[in-house]
């Protein structure tokens, strides 16, 4: 729960960092936008007032003429400058001479235009954009910005009455463009940070779902893990009420039956035959009482998993094979605490059967985030293959590697055995508490 919590919280700090990364994107693209459509609208202005009241001039026409028509686009011009919707403007030809400007002195005055005019004048069109009035031809322009935000300077291109290529400039107040980009980024921006709010809260409604999903497969996995184990007890508990009640007496009988016959017999091959049938009732026998030993282990549940573990040591060194226990991970879920009992309890019968040893140790602890169970002894070795079997160990693996987790049983080059199981925590259910308790048997 601590982990799904954290997962949540994790892809929520993420998926706000997200949001608030891109909304800040799309102010900067929404107030970008705004203004570019708001210097846009500045130099379609200035194409209009070029076709409207600059086209007439007589380029071409004789000095009179021209100073007619030029006369007239100053009546129409100061008008304009009267009305505050223009505060500057300019007509230069080809050869950047200002042949008008409202500012008389600058008629006549030759400079050298900015590529962009040069461009406008060869291909047509308009441009706008803001100005610093700080270029060689506004030395009698600066004063414009007096009083104003700052000044929009446009370009359009046009064609005088005569058929001369011109170009109109004019300077318009910036207060007109920032309450444009204003209200056109008052538009934009909802539209663009409206988006990823919608998509960062579907996100993080599906991770909600997700985590939820995730959860509720564990606690499935938990519940199929606690019934097999459930069932696994059961059916020790049944073989070991059958073992004791019926097949561990007969046995016994047999065995009875096969003694006083040895006693009795007098031909020497008869007593050897019988014999080996004795050796061979009583090693089962004993096999059986082993098997009844570990079907009746303790309950996780009840006595708790360290006393659990001491028992399957006692009954192990009452067998002859001591037991060192060192238990460092005391609080389990039931399923996952009896996973540990039964590789303990494999493991040391298999001490039991194969390795011929003088003593043994399990420990039960936490490493890099999983459980670690191992059985270890100074016995003789045994074979991996019992890894593969269909019982034993091999169910044991079969579990393991369903919970995501690792079996693996070596024999040491110094002589025993080692069976190792590691199974992630995230996979087991149940709050699990280190500790530091030591038991030698």
């Amino acid at each position: 729960m601590e982990r799904e919590g954290w997962a949540v919280r994790w892809f929520a700090a993420w998926a706000v960092v997200v949001v608030l990364a891109w909304a800040v994107l799309g102010w900067v693209l929404a107030v970008h936008l705004a203004q570019r459509e708001a210097l846009d609208d500045a130099a379609r202005q200035a194409a209009r007032m070029a076709r409207a009241i600059a086209a007439p001039i007589a380029y071409r026409a004789p000095a009179a003429q021209r100073d007619e028509s030029l006369s007239g686009l100053d009546v129409t011009v100061r008008e304009r400058i009267a009305e505050g919707l223009v505060l500057r403007v300019k007509v230069w030809d080809a050869e950047g001479t200002v042949l008008y400007s409202d500012e008389h002195r600058l008629i006549g005055r030759r400079f050298d235009l900015d590529p962009t005019a040069t461009d406008l004048l060869v291909h047509g069109g308009a441009h706008a954009d803001l100005t610093m009035l700080d270029a060689e031809e506004n030395v009698l322009d600066r004063r414009l910005e007096r009083g104003t935000s700052a000044v929009v300077e446009a370009y359009a291109a046009f064609t005088s009455r005569d058929g001369a290529d011109l170009l109109f400039e004019a300077y318009f107040p910036a207060e007109d463009l920032i309450q444009q980009e204003h209200a056109v980024a008052v538009w934009l921006v909802p539209a663009m940070v409206a988006g990823p709010v919608v998509v960062g809260l579907l996100m993080f409604a599906l991770g909600l779902r997700m985590s939820r999903r995730i959860r509720v497969a564990e606690q499935e996995s938990a519940r199929a893990l606690q019934r097999m184990f459930t069932a696994a007890a059961q059916e020790r508990r049944l073989m070991a009420r059958h073992l004791h009640d019926t097949v561990l007496p007969e046995l016994a009988a047999v065995r009875l039956t096969l003694e006083a016959v040895e006693r009795e017999e007098t031909d020497p091959e008869r007593r050897t035959v019988l014999g080996t049938m004795l050796m061979a009732v009583t090693r089962q026998i004993s096999f059986l009482r082993d098997l009844l030993t570990g079907a009746s282990a303790p309950s996780p549940s009840r006595v708790g998993l360290k006393a659990a573990v001491d028992v399957l040591a006692d009954q192990s060194g009452a067998q002859g094979v001591p037991v060192d226990v060192a238990v460092r991970a005391v609080e389990l879920g039931d399923a996952a605490a009896r996973l540990v009992l039964t590789v303990v309890g494999e493991g040391l019968r298999n001490v039991h059967r194969h390795a011929r040893a003088g003593r043994a140790s399990v420990s039960v602890r936490l490493e890099d985030g999983s459980l670690v169970v191992e059985v270890e002894d100074d016995g003789c070795g045994t074979s991996t293959t019992a890894l593969r079997s269909e019982h034993g160990l091999g169910l044991i693996a079969d579990t393991v590697a369903d919970l995501g987790g690792e079996t693996h049983l070596e024999t040491r080059p110094s002589g025993g055995t080692r069976l190792r199981v590691a199974v992630p925590l995230s996979e087991l259910e149940g709050e699990v508490v280190a500790t530091s308790r030591t038991r030698h048997g």
